[in-house]
């Protein structure tokens, strides 16, 4: 069970039972109250976020990830987790569409461990709660309110409870009735199938607001519920010209004259709403260059006009122009690279980034649904991970594209470029990339199998060579990662990185049937990364059938020592 750790005070009844139960582990207040020093507003924030994190809940937004615990050495990561699942249990590697969606709307991402501990639960709705009254900058407080709704919103579809998550949206709209708080809301109901109150609260919000910009946000919910592309296009329209014929009226009128549904907009009609759809992009970017920033509260709008506006070229023109849309939007965004550096050394994500990446992403998602060939795919998840090579999940959905071994030349050749790009800047390559080259090893050695043989066979002396040597140059690497700013945070995260892959390579030896090899993995990783308490249980969970008692007693002495058997994990 998860437990608070508190300083006591000597004059409190509260605490003199624990002082008398514990003597030897009691630290008072007095006592520490020399050390602590007033932290800044937003050191605050990111360290409430990691708080979060501890707990099971981590922001879907990259950019608060600044602050990352040292003692991160999970597969958390997507492409980390496929390479563990498939290393030890023969996992079939597959990249998920449906990563797509959650990187679009989803504000959190929530282990299910989390959601299933009542102790957790009623944790983190308390630091919601704290978060709301003691900070005090607005967006931090409005965060902590969206945050604690998608908090109900999955915790109900776990435990099956939708009544109370939407009673308690109902009671933030009455403390905070905010547009992104609104959206959020619309967002719970359309995840409980209530798409009837879902398109009420759409509709009736884009009749409320006079901007054009703000109404985009809930048209992107709105046209999640319709199925066929032109009514989505009738909305659209309607949104710019109110007094239109509504919907049902249109449909009616073409029943009548016997037409299809792709005449439910006039040329005239088509080319007002992509007129309105460009005076929007252009206002979008013209604000987004006036103020430099992208909000922490909602997706940047830009993001969301330039998507429409490819959605409606492409239900008007055919759907063979997305890729040339997404290359045309992403020109658009070019000069965004030039403005406003980060505020402060925290935000890891530049504001164009923010915006290229939902962009990208959405524009993915909508050509998954659009039954692209394989080669139209391969070459828009080459547009996505050329554009933002950080994402993970574009890492994800390139290799898989081109898993081939004749079209795994092509991620063989971007994480080359990679490489030497950062290596003639004097730096090492991001982790992700030698996370790129690993996942395209192991998806050519997965197609031999090892039903009939074990690994080491079926895969042949050449990959295990290539694959062993792989992971000797990432991890020769990866310890002297730099990004320029804030090093020890950098240094945190290269780290974080190293003890994963010395588990993923202690793996890989086993896998292999090299169990001399995995035991010197194994003292090696100890040596590198002293810290990482899971690489001290790997020797009990993956080693243990293949190591004497004494080893293993000698490591847990080490654990013990070193007081990382203390420390919980999430």
């Amino acid at each position: 069970m998860a437990t608070q750790w508190r300083p006591l005070r000597p004059f409190d009844p509260e605490d003199a039972q624990l002082m008398e139960s514990q003597a030897d582990r009691v630290v008072l207040m007095e006592e520490i109250q020399p050390f602590l020093i007033e932290i800044g507003s937003n050191w605050q924030f990111e360290l409430y976020i990691s708080l979060l994190s501890l707990l099971g809940v981590a922001p879907q937004d990259r950019s608060f990830s600044a602050v990352t615990t040292i003692y991160d050495d999970t597969f958390a990561g997507d492409v980390l987790g496929m390479c563990e699942a498939f290393l030890d249990y023969n996992k079939p590697l597959h990249a998920d569409l449906k990563l797509l969606k959650k990187t679009l709307v989803d504000k959190l991402v929530i282990s299910n461990t989390t959601l299933a501990d009542p102790t957790k639960v009623e944790w983190i709705r308390r630091l919601f709660q704290q978060g709301y009254h003691q900070f005090t900058d607005p967006t931090s407080r409005t965060l902590c309110l969206l945050w604690a709704l998608e908090f109900e919103t999955k915790l109900g579809l776990h435990i099956n409870s939708l009544e109370s998550a939407t009673t308690f949206a109902k009671e933030l709209l009455a403390l905070d009735p905010s547009l992104q708080l609104y959206e959020r809301y619309a967002y719970m109901e359309l995840n409980f199938g209530n798409a009837k109150m879902a398109q009420r609260i759409c509709d009736k919000t884009i009749l409320s607001l006079a901007s054009s910009l703000d109404k985009h946000r809930f048209l992107y919910y709105r046209l999640k519920l319709e199925d066929d592309p032109w009514r989505s296009l009738y909305i659209l329209y309607q949104a710019y010209y109110p007094k239109a014929d509504s919907l049902h009226k249109a449909e009616k009128r073409l029943k009548k004259q016997k037409l299809s549904m792709k005449h439910i907009l006039s040329p005239q009609m088509q080319r007002e709403l992509s007129e309105n759809l460009a005076n929007d992009v252009d206002t979008a970017l013209v604000q987004v260059r006036q103020s430099g920033t992208a909000s922490r509260l909602e997706v940047p709008v830009i993001a969301i006009c330039l998507y429409h506006q490819l959605y409606v070229h492409c239900i008007i023109n055919g759907k063979s122009n997305i890729l040339p849309s997404l290359k045309e939007g992403l020109s658009k965004l070019e000069s965004l690279t030039a403005i406003s550096p980060r505020k402060n050394a925290l935000e890891r994500v530049h504001p164009g980034q923010i915006i290229r990446e939902w962009f990208i992403v959405s524009a993915l998602d909508f050509l998954a649904n659009s039954n692209p060939s394989p080669k139209e795919w391969r070459e828009a998840t080459l547009i996505a991970i050329s554009t933002i090579p950080s994402q993970p999940v574009f890492a994800q959905l390139f290799v898989a594209a081109y898993k081939n071994n004749t079209m795994s030349q092509q991620v063989q050749r971007f994480v080359q470029y990679s490489i030497r790009s950062s290596m003639n800047k004097f730096d090492s390559p991001a982790p992700l990339i030698w996370q790129i080259a690993l996942l395209k090893e192991l998806y050519r050695v997965e197609k031999a199998g090892v039903e009939n043989c074990c690994a080491r066979h079926a895969w042949g002396s050449v990959a295990i060579r290539r694959i062993r040597q792989l992971f000797e140059d990432a991890l020769s690497h990866t310890s002297w990662r730099s990004e320029g700013f804030v090093a020890l945070t950098i240094l945190y995260l290269a780290e974080s990185v190293n003890a994963a892959l010395w588990r993923l390579y202690l793996r890989f030896e086993l896998k292999v049937g090299q169990v001399d090899r995995a035991i010197k993995v194994l003292y090696r990783s100890i040596h590198k990364c002293p810290w990482s308490k899971a690489l001290y249980l790997d020797s009990i969970k993956v080693l243990r059938p293949y190591v004497d008692i004494d080893t293993i007693q000698e490591i847990l002495s080490w654990l013990v020592a070193k007081d990382i058997y203390i420390r919980y994990e999430s």
